[in-house]
């Protein structure tokens, strides 16, 4: 990480709890096309694919994504999660088969090796327009960027 980004990443920490709740407008039905709503979830990292090698989190990381759509004032808006060492926001849109993720804000702590790759390659995945995909039964949730990088989530328990 660079210095710029430590200094958002930290300042934004502080902010970071209380946007996960602060107000906002949803956009779309938070369902991706006609499947699943991906809202109102607790979805849990299975893995996250970057030029093709797969990195998978520690087991019992803790790790989980939640999606409320809005957009904030603050830095990390009202959706979010943990990558099972750092906690982090952002603002989401759900359109269609379109999950957009921006102004992401992150706790910057140091996590445990393993853990510190995967947090990598997750937050790298986890942000602009990705293509959504449901499994018929709900229970997955893959987001794709164009250059092919993934993330495949599963169902865990609501929030």
């Amino acid at each position: 990480m660079n210095r710029r980004r430590n200094v958002t990443f930290a300042a934004a920490a502080l902010a970071c709890t209380a946007a996960l709740t602060a107000c906002g407008t949803e956009t779309g039905s938070g369902k991706v096309g006609s499947a699943a709503p991906v809202t109102g979830v607790r979805w849990v990292p299975k893995n996250v694919t970057v030029d093709g090698e797969e990195y998978t989190p520690p087991s019992k990381s803790g790790a989980y994504v939640e999606f409320n759509p809005g957009r904030t004032d603050d830095a990390g808006g009202k959706s979010g999660g943990s990558t099972g060492c750092n906690h982090l926001g952002a603002d989401v849109e759900i359109e269609g088969d379109t999950i957009k993720v921006s102004d992401i804000a992150m706790t910057a702590r140091g996590c445990p090796d393993g853990l510190q790759q995967f947090e990598e390659r997750f937050v790298e995945v986890f942000t602009g327009n990705l293509r959504a995909k449901v499994s018929e039964e709900g229970r997955t949730l893959t987001l794709t960027r164009d250059n092919g990088d993934s993330i495949t989530l599963g169902s865990g328990s609501p929030p």
